[in-house]
């Protein structure tokens, strides 16, 4: 601007030249303003989204064990039928939500996890029996008893469960999620398989940044299901990545370094 004013002998008096100080400070501050109010509204549509997703699921879940509480206590059915395991599904859903949620708080506050020898098998176990896989999908374990990570067993469980979680949501009637965990190269690979027809993006890595959505035009969930487990996977020093396979799925690999019994 100075150049210009030179090359035109333009001048400015001192009134003029406090007025075009005054307007340059007052469109800094404005500036500044709205990108503050712009990242604090993304800030709390974030928070808002995530527990709405959090009070969803924890209420479907209890919604289903308040019915199959009643139809025990009424129906005088089984404790070892089909009812009962309704109950019981439903209970470890709810305990599984709860650990996903302290997991994302330990995450936002930075604190170190701390590890410990955790077997694998039963991990996966457990996280199977905890899904309620709808839609006639089924979930096929293929485990290796012998197979032991460090690891902080509450941050793996929600890792892992985002992942089933997704498997499941995403793939068809009638399709089968597999949950396995081959050794390789000195490497515990926990692997989730779906048949969900492909991620349909040109660089599958994109779907684990915030907000990125793994199924486009999928109207489901926040974006932050992914990238959290990718980042529950790292603070354990492990590696979490995605293999696309269009038209019929995707794979899943979190890779952890074995520990030797």
């Amino acid at each position: 601007m100075g150049k210009t004013g030179e090359k035109y002998e333009l001048t400015l008096s001192a009134e003029e030249y406090r007025l075009l100080n005054r307007c340059l400070d007052v469109g800094v501050a404005t500036s500044i303003e709205n990108f503050w109010r712009g990242n604090k509204d993304r800030e709390n549509r974030v928070i808002t989204e995530r527990f709405g997703f959090f009070a969803h699921e924890l209420r479907n879940a209890l919604g289903n064990t308040n019915m199959a509480f009643k139809l025990l206590r009424v129906g005088g059915f089984n404790v070892n039928g089909r009812t009962a395991d309704v109950l019981e599904r439903n209970l470890l859903r709810m305990e599984a939500l709860v650990a996903q949620c302290l997991a994302g708080v330990q995450l936002e506050a930075g604190v170190a996890p701390e590890l410990f020898p955790v077997r694998v098998a039963s991990v996966l176990r457990n996280l199977e029996a905890s899904t309620l896989a709808d839609r006639d999908v089924a979930i096929q374990l293929e485990l290796d008893e012998q197979l032991f990570i460090a690891a902080d067993e509450m941050l793996l469980t929600s890792a892992l469960s985002n992942l089933l979680h997704n498997a499941v949501k995403f793939s068809p009637h009638g399709s089968t999620v597999r949950l396995s965990v081959p050794s390789c190269d000195g490497s515990a690979v926990i692997q989730v398989e779906d048949e969900c027809g492909g991620l349909k993006h040109d660089n599958p890595e994109e779907i684990f940044k915030p907000y990125v959505k793994s199924h486009q035009g999928n109207p489901q969930g926040t974006g932050l299901g992914l990238a959290i487990a990718k980042r529950a996977v790292e603070a354990m020093h492990g590696e979490l990545n995605v293999a696309d396979q269009p038209g019929q799925g995707c794979v899943f690999s979190a890779r952890f370094p074995l520990l030797t019994q």
